[in-house]
Parts: C-alpha cells; structure tokens; sequence
C-alpha cells in the first residue's frame, strides 16, 4: 500500500471513494477543496492524501495548510468543517495516512496536527472530546416522531402555528438569508463568515443547500440553512430575529423540515454541534435526538497544548461580549477577517 498526494488525474476515483463510503462525509469531496481554493486562494494550500493498493483507492486524508504570520502554522482537516480527518476502509490504510500526516506535520513544521473525527482513530494524539452532534433517526415516520419530542417543543410548533407563522422549505434568496444570518451571528458573539463564502457554497453546491425561512406577516423572522448528503439532513446554521422568539418559529421550522426529510426517505436529521449542558444541546435533545461525540484529534508538533477556540473558553466569552456591542456594519467587515484565523 502506497500514500500518494492527490493529482488531477485521479480526483474522480477519490470522489467516487467519497460517494460509496459510508464514513466520508460531505466535506471529504473535492468539491470542498475547490470552495477553500476559490474563496481564500492559496492562504490554505490542500495537500490532499490517499492510500492505494493495487491501484485502488482505500482511503483518503484530505488537508489544508494554514500559515499565518501571527497564529503560526497548523496542518488542518478540515477547515471551516464539522467533521474531516481520516476516512479509510482498512486498519492499514487508516494507519499509513495517520503516519504520514504526523510526518508532514514534523516536515512542515507546523504548530500542530487537528484532525476532526467522528469516531477516534488509533495512533498517539491527544484527543478533544468536548463537542457533540445531536442526530434524530427518522426511520420511525412523522408520527411516531411527533409523539416522542418533550412536551415544550410540541407546544412550541402549535404556539407558532397559532400565531400565523408561516414556513417555506425552498428558498434560494441568498442575499435575505446574509442579511439574518450576520445579525445572529453578531447578537451571539461570533465573527462572520464572509457574503463570498455563503454565495459561493449556494452556486457550488445548489443541489444539496436550501434556506427554510419563517415568515410572519409576510416578514422573514427566522431561518434555518440546510445540507443534504446521503442519507442525511443537516440543519448548519439557525436564528429567530429576538423580537419574533415569542413566536417560536424555529419550532415550526424543524418540525416541517422533519416531516419533508422524511417525505423523501431521509434516515437522519443532524441538528448540528453543541457543547453539552449549553441551551441549544437541550433543545435539541427536546426532539429526542442522541448525541453523537466527536473526537478532534492533534498531534502537538510545537505547541505545547491543544487549542480551545470553544464557545466556553474565556478569551472567547471576552471577545463575544465585545462583539455584541459592534454595529452591524463593522462587525460584517472585521468578521471574515478574524473568522478566516480560527478555521
């Protein structure tokens, strides 16, 4: 078995890899490298790795470079995703592609090694447990479902059917959703990621993104941003306007998206990552979705410790009261900037 770094010639056997393995993931594709390529040129250089045997593909590492004059050098997979890291069919193949990332990690000089990984792999890292998905199986059918999620949430969708609150599943009207989406993020504390790079994931990805919006009076109140891969359907970003959170639209939203994933023969409703006893991880779990551990994994090169860039570090509490406070305009500007250091 053989590592070799990915060329031209054969990304379609590395995608074709990616569709039949069930571990790999929507940001294991190559489509994901041409996203980081065209957004942030070559401030994050792939270095993309795949085992062969008999020239077959067995497994596949995808990784970004990231050099930065101030917050050094890190070897990543993958930036801006959830998941990434290994993605492999054999013990062997696993094992090849882990040690020649450390090894490119020592070569390069790097400050450390993250892989993002679901399950945890073998080798010597130091692994982060601290965050969880939460993900419902929606095999059971609407009704079952419905007659299993904690009272306050059944409450929550009537509330906002009783109001009026109306739900489109299909919007496409990037430029409505931006305009939410960079108020949340503000109102949380949390640097935005920049108008190209949500453009750009609708017009490279369309086939599988959608925007569900909540409407009241013909006013768009709240949103959700939707992923479908595979068997899956992944809300990544959800935000209620305050004024309209009475009204409880993100209830009805992830109640009608439900019933449509399962209309369609989804098996799986991600509600997307949370660190445990926050209020969103129970919210979800209201809907009676598990959780599912992810194990980051690092290898420490030249640091000495493994980065806490979570919402539960205290520079980052710091930094998300600041945050808060800045108009709307300045946030939009200095937001892709410090969001492009913590990939």
């Amino acid at each position: 078995m053989v590592v070799e770094v990915l060329t031209e010639n054969d990304e379609k056997l590395w995608d074709d890899f990616v569709a039949k393995t069930d571990e790999a993931t929507f940001f294991h594709g190559i489509a994901w490298k041409n996203l980081v390529g065209k957004v942030f040129g070559n401030r994050f250089e792939p270095i993309y790795l795949m085992a062969k045997e008999n020239g077959l593909c067995e497994g596949i590492l995808p990784l970004f470079l990231r050099r930065h004059w101030f917050f050094g050098r890190k070897l990543l997979s993958l930036p801006f995703a959830t998941y990434g890291g290994v993605c492999a069919v054999s013990e062997t193949a696993e094992t090849v592609l882990m040690d020649r990332a450390v090894a490119l990690a020592e070569e390069l000089d790097v400050d450390y090694l993250e892989l993002r990984h679901v399950d945890a792999k073998r080798g010597n890292l130091v692994t982060n447990t601290d965050y969880f998905t939460l993900v419902l199986d929606l095999t059971p059918g609407p009704e079952t479902l419905w007659t299993g999620f904690r009272k306050g949430i059944k409450l929550g969708v009537k509330a906002a059917r009783k109001s009026g609150v109306q739900v489109d599943l299909t919007s496409k009207d990037v430029d409505g959703f931006y305009a939410i989406y960079s108020q949340g993020q503000r109102n949380l504390g949390t640097p935005i990621q920049s108008y190209a790079w949500i453009k750009n994931l609708f017009m490279d990805f369309g086939d599988c993104h959608t925007i569900a919006v909540a409407y009241h009076q013909k006013k768009p109140i709240g949103v959700q941003f939707v992923r479908t891969f595979k068997d899956t359907v992944s809300s990544v970003f959800a935000y209620t306007l305050p004024e309209y959170k009475h009204l409880c639209p993100n209830h009805l939203l992830i109640w009608e998206l439900i019933q449509d994933a399962c209309d369609k023969g989804y098996r799986r409703f991600d509600f997307g990552r949370s660190l445990p006893d926050s209020s969103t991880f129970f919210f979800k779990t209201g809907w009676r979705a598990e959780p599912v551990q992810f194990h980051y994994q690092y290898y420490l090169n030249r640091s000495k410790a493994v980065p806490d860039t979570s919402q539960a570090n205290p520079g980052r509490k710091r930094l998300a009261r600041v945050w808060k406070k800045l108009p709307l305009p300045v946030a939009n500007t200095l937001g892709p900037v410090i969001r492009e250091c913590y990939p």
